[in-house]
């Protein structure tokens, strides 16, 4: 899984998450020089894990640009954000 990747998308980590949670309905972002990778990265988490995924489409700059409002409007509810730095919980 994930072999044909040129990043490490920590998929197995992202697979843990889902089952421990139960999601039912994900979101993946990318910053715009990933998301060539969007689709094939749904491909990998949906053939563990049968969930509905939402991508987003939207441009992305930064950790601090997600699309967490416009994601959970649409019922997600965990989004995947890849490709910056996590940011600080505090």
């Amino acid at each position: 899984m994930g072999d044909s990747f040129l990043f490490d998308f920590e998929i197995p980590r992202i697979l843990d998450i889902i089952e421990k949670k139960g999601y039912k309905i994900i979101g993946l972002q990318f910053p715009e020089g990933l998301k060539d990778y969007a689709t094939k990265l749904a491909d990998e988490i949906n053939e563990s894990v049968k969930v509905d995924i939402v991508i987003s489409g939207e441009p992305c700059y930064g950790a601090c640009d997600l699309a967490d409002v416009e994601m959970k409007a649409l019922g997600v509810e965990a989004l995947f954000h890849f490709g910056h730095s996590p940011m600080l919980n505090k």
